[in-house]
Order: C-alpha cells, then sequence, then structure tokens
C-alpha cells in the first residue's frame, strides 16, 4: 500500500493514496493530501485501536474516490456527544475510515493503513487528558485537551506545555 505520488522533481506532491485493511479486503483510495492529521488520546480510540495514541487523517468526503471491499459498521457516541460510525474489515476486523459528525463533510482514515513512512506528522494531539504521561509528543504539535476546536490548545515544544 502506501502513497501515490506525482513524479515531477523533488517537490512531488502527494496526488493519490490508498490504505488498507490488514488482510487487504477492504481498501480506500483518496486524491490529494489531508486536510489535517490528527493523534487522539481518548479512551475510545485507546480501546478501539488497541494501542494509547490513534493517529488518522481527515479528508473531505469529495476526495475518497474509491472503497473496495465489504465492510461492517459500528456507531458510537464521542466523548464530544457526537456520533462516529467505524468501517471495519468484515474478515480481519481492522478498523480503516470513519465519518464523524462533529467533521461534518470528513471521512478519517487510519494513518497506519497507509503503510507509508512519509505520511504526514500530527499537527494536533486531541484528548490529551488521557495521554499516559511517559508517551512522547513531537515537539510543534497542537494540544487540546478535549476535541479540537472545543479546547484551548497548547503547543507543545520540546516537550514543555506551552499556554498561549
Amino acid at each position: 500500500m502506501g502513497s501515490v505520488q506525482d513524479r515531477e522533481g523533488a517537490g512531488a506532491k502527494l496526488s493519490r493514496s490508498e490504505a488498507s485493511c490488514v488482510c487487504g479486503e477492504l481498501r480506500v483510495t483518496l486524491k490529494g493530501p489531508p486536510s489535517v492529521v490528527s493523534s487522539c488520546c481518548c479512551r475510545h480510540c485507546q480501546r478501539r485501536r488497541g494501542s494509547l495514541v490513534a493517529v488518522q487523517a481527515f479528508y473531505d468526503v469529495e476526495q475518497l474516490v474509491t472503497v473496495m471491499g465489504l465492510s461492517q459498521t459500528f456507531m458510537r457516541s464521542g466523548d464530544s456527544g457526537a456520533n462516529v460510525t467505524f468501517h471495519f474489515c468484515a474478515r480481519c476486523g481492522t478498523t480503516l475510515h470513519w465519518f464523524p459528525e462533529f467533521r461534518p463533510g470528513k471521512v478519517a482514515v487510519a494513518v497506519g493503513a497507509f503503510a507509508d513512512k512519509s505520511f504526514p506528522v500530527p499537527e494536533r494531539l486531541v484528548w490529551s487528558e488521557f495521554r499516559h504521561p511517559w508517551v512522547q509528543v513531537p515537539p510543534g504539535t497542537t494540544e487540546y485537551s478535549g476535541n479540537a476546536p472545543y479546547a484551548a490548545p497548547n503547543i507543545i515544544q520540546d516537550d514543555r506545555r506551552i499556554r498561549p
């Protein structure tokens, strides 16, 4: 999997990217770069991903070119109070993409499903109040104690919280 890039010299732009579940049965293709790459430490995401931090890329729904394969859905209420509809592979169970009501017109895709180590670094961390203290956050990351933009950000610089 991974990204398909325009080959127009050193400044190549992300034009299309494909994300896949573990078994490859469920795939999504997107055009253009994500509007935001975000990491989340809420307990729902921790349980859903089986990890302390979930990383997702948000795209405009119009950027979703194809969805291939059979998915099952699961809807839950998020910590924001809005519903989120998750699509996961009917065969292997990987959560690949989801539609958050709190971001109308957006689709989120699990960044790990792109299998692309050059994928952009998350620019924000949400629900940091649930972040384990030993989890490192990249310098320059905007941190929100709740869901962005519903809470005031803290800017992470050299792993010190700077209040704006």
